[in-house]
């Protein structure tokens, strides 16, 4: 998203939204972006959900997610590869597609 449209839309949000709701939807689309702009460099899968991960209020919610502990996630990233079995749930977080990111998680 272009700067300028990036701050016309938050102008119109703000216009609209209470101050809650707000700062929400400012946060999905902080999140959308920082991943886009991963997208567009073709990092690793892993590179892509740390990223994610560091976008989080809370970053331990991502181990919640996946069902894993904090050693488990420190495995991937000494890897820097996630295992086969949580690629889909990985995919739908970051909105890419299974074919994608089975293939950047095998660079």
């Amino acid at each position: 998203m272009y700067k300028e449209e990036r701050l016309d839309l938050l102008f119109r949000l703000a216009s609209k939204l209470d101050k809650e709701t707000f700062f929400e939807v400012s946060d999905i689309i902080s999140k959308y972006d920082a991943v886009i702009a991963y997208r567009k460099d073709r990092k690793s899968l892993f590179s892509m959900l740390d990223i994610y991960r560091k976008s989080l209020s809370d970053p331990s919610e991502l181990f919640q997610y996946f069902g894993i502990s904090k050693q488990s996630y420190s495995t991937w990233k000494r890897n820097d590869k996630i295992p086969n079995k949580y690629l889909e749930k990985v995919s739908v977080l970051l909105g890419i597609r299974n074919d994608e990111a089975i293939l950047r998680n095998n660079k």
